[in-house]
Formats: structure tokens, sequence, C-alpha cells
């Protein structure tokens, strides 16, 4: 198992697990934090409720559309396709390569985002 942090307001966190194909992996996370000093704090689940206009994305500009902004998500290498991660994940891994985990927001908006979430990775089997 490996744990590590992922940074509120740190780009794409490389983890420097490699990824196999077909192989299934568990990703758990646990902490807190807040996309902007507009927003409310969150878990890796995201914010399905903000409580201020400037908190939303009514333009789904997120990285991930399809999941609540602030929510953990993942990509496999540096340009890989997106997924939801949240708190809990059992996942089979797509292709090869190594995991990279960051959260649900803008790379030009991660300047105001604060806190970080304890993640832990492992194999499955």
């Amino acid at each position: 198992m490996e744990s590590f942090q992922i940074v509120a307001g740190g780009h794409w966190r490389n983890t420097g697990i490699q990824l196999k194909a077909g192989t299934e992996y568990h990703i758990t996370a646990d902490g807190k934090w807040r996309m902007s000093p507009h927003c409310n704090q969150t878990d890796a689940s995201g914010e399905v409720l903000q409580y201020n206009l400037f908190c939303q994305d009514p333009l789904n500009t997120r990285p991930l559309a399809a999941v609540n902004f602030q929510t953990q998500i993942g990509r496999i290498g540096p340009t890989g396709v997106l997924f939801p991660v949240g708190k809990n994940l059992i996942f089979k891994a797509a292709e090869d390569g190594v995991l990279y985990l960051g959260p649900n927001d803008l790379e030009s908006f991660l300047f105001d985002n604060t806190g970080m979430l304890s993640v832990k990775v492992a194999r499955t089997d």
C-alpha cells in the first residue's frame, strides 16, 4: 500500500504508482479541502451544494464536468482520460501507466485552494 498527500492548491500529483492494465486497485482518501474562500470545505467526494455564486461552475469548465466540483479525480499518465475517484474507489486500470490525482478544479484557479487529502492506494489482490 502506498500513502501520500494530495494538496488542493497543487497541480496534478504524480503518485509514482505504476498501474498495470487489468489489475484492480483500491483508492481511499481522508481529509478536507476547499477550492476557494467562497466554497464550503468538503472531502474528496466534492461539494454538491455551493453556498456562494462564485463557487458554482454553471458553464461546466471544471476538468471533469460529469462529477461535482472539488471531487478528487485521477488519470493514468500525464495526459490520460480523466476519471472520478472521490473518497473510495475500486477500479481496474484500463492501461499501464503512472497514476495521477488532483482536485476537480481548473488549473488557473488552484492559487486560492486550501487543505489536503491523505490518500492510500493498494492493489486488491
